[in-house]
């Protein structure tokens, strides 16, 4: 059985097609699974979670969590701390599809931040590598925790 979808809220496409690079523009992130990771990760730091109302059907399409690879590890961070639950981690479709709701809010949440941060900014490309730096410098997440990704 094929693995939920990471939807991005339609009203957010613009600034997600913004964040990714493309043959005819450069962005910050190779593709949308790493757009979708980063504004997880950042929603989760700040605690803020946005449930989908619209999501996008085009460009950004909802994207597989086969494409996230070795970012599926996030995800399962993600859920497990905000639930404090580890049971979510078992492997039946249900627990999936919470992984895959709960890290999609974050998402959501961590697209909310970063578009007002970067409103009205008018290099928005480089106000958002300074942000990476400074979120770069403040850890969030645990050594432990940490090691758990590079594992």
């Amino acid at each position: 059985m094929a693995l939920a979808r990471i939807y991005v809220e339609e009203s957010r496409a613009e600034f997600v097609r913004f964040l990714r690079s493309s043959p005819e523009m450069a962005g910050i992130f190779p593709n949308y699974a790493s757009v979708v990771a980063f504004a997880a990760a950042i929603g989760f730091r700040y605690r803020k979670r946005i449930s989908v109302q619209k999501g996008s059907r085009k460009d950004p399409d909802p994207v597989p969590q086969e494409q996230f690879g070795e970012k599926l590890r996030l995800m399962d961070l993600i859920a497990v701390l905000d639930s404090q639950d580890a049971n979510l981690l078992a492997q039946d479709e249900i627990n999936r599809n919470q992984r895959a709701l709960i890290f999609q809010e974050y998402c959501n949440g961590g697209l909310e931040i970063l578009e007002e941060r970067l409103q009205g900014s008018g290099d928005k490309f480089n106000q958002l590598i300074l942000l990476l730096q400074l979120e770069r410098q403040e850890t969030v997440l645990d050594e432990n925790a940490l090691d758990f990704l590079q594992a």
